[in-house]
């Protein structure tokens, strides 16, 4: 007896592409969506996702769309988007692209070779933001072919709810400090920068990108859902940390790797400096727990809780020191 996951690819197939599942497999992963590699009986690699149908696809598709006409990001094909209302899902089919998960492989790749891929993806996430203007911060929505925020709210307001959530997630363990990033940042969060948003892939790090070849190459970018605008200062700093930080422990690796991917976003745009430690934070704080509570593990293989528990706990007091 097929599981859910199982009916729901099958179904999903069968009617976008008209093409019968060969193998299915579920990797894990540590979001909303379920996740399937699925190797088609005529021989091509996709990749379904799907959730509850009251949470569309429709804008993650839009923005990998987006991405691909707009810019030279690599992304994943997308082949069909759209809803099963019998099965109360929506659904999203992308090509595989075939590689390595940089997430479990960026740790061994020597200094020069992770600083190349570091300035990549630093020009990369420049590029986004070059190609992707709003008027106001807010949710990303589809319209069409179009990207629009259709709630837009002030600069603040955003910015105030953004750590709300963030915070919300906290686990018990990191409980003591959320006051003190509260007092950080209070007023400050009305005077960042609000002279323009820009497209936010609010998880744009190694474990949603593929590379490839020898020497490696970045073959694509994943996971452009649940997007948002805001200004490109909150974007490149979270982005910075779950690069920079996150993998090494040597403070000059750190500190090379921070300069290879600042160095990458030059090459498009200039680097939004403006505030900067304050959207360092609020990315920091947004990166320590996932949806479920649970804090977050760096490193490769992550640490255990305890370790990630000081990892955070260490890297937030920095950063509130930073602030004064």
């Amino acid at each position: 007896m097929p599981d859910q996951c199982e009916q729901v690819v099958a179904a999903v197939c069968e009617r976008a592409l008209a093409a019968t599942p060969a193998a299915v497999r579920e990797p894990p992963t540590g979001n909303s969506k379920r996740t399937a590699l699925v190797t088609l009986a005529d021989g091509r690699e996709v990749a379904v996702q799907y959730r509850d149908r009251e949470r569309s696809l429709a804008a993650e598709a839009a923005v990998t769309r987006a991405v691909a006409r707009r810019t030279d990001v690599p992304v994943a094909r997308v082949l069909a988007a759209g809803g099963l209302a019998d099965l109360g899902i929506t659904y999203l089919v992308t090509e595989r692209v075939p590689g390595a998960d940089l997430h479990e492989r960026f740790t061994g790749f020597d200094a020069a070779t992770r600083e190349r891929l570091a300035r990549t993806l630093g020009r990369h996430l420049a590029a986004v933001h070059d190609a992707f203007a709003f008027d106001a911060p807010g949710r990303v929505t589809a319209d069409g072919d179009d990207l629009a925020v259709t709630e837009p709210l002030p600069a603040g307001a955003f910015y105030r709810e953004y750590l709300r959530r963030a915070l919300a997630d906290w686990p018990d363990a990191l409980a003591a400090l959320e006051p003190r990033v509260e007092a950080a940042l209070g007023d400050r969060l009305d005077s960042l920068p609000a002279d323009e948003a820009r497209l936010f892939p609010w998880d744009y790090r190694p474990g949603n990108v593929v590379v490839s070849g020898d020497p490696p190459e970045v073959a694509a970018v994943l996971d452009w859902g649940e997007p948002l605008a805001a200004h490109p200062g909150l974007s490149a700093a979270k982005a910075e940390f779950t690069l920079c930080d996150w993998y090494l422990r040597a403070e000059a690796d750190v500190a090379a790797l921070r300069e290879a991917y600042r160095a990458g976003y030059r090459e498009v745009r200039p680097f939004p400096e403006a505030s900067f430690d304050a959207f360092r934070l609020l990315g920091m704080a947004d990166s320590a727990a996932d949806s479920r509570g649970e804090v977050t593990r760096p490193r490769y293989p992550v640490v255990d809780a305890d370790e990630a528990v000081a990892f955070h706990r260490e890297r937030v007091t920095a950063a509130l020191e930073r602030l004064g």
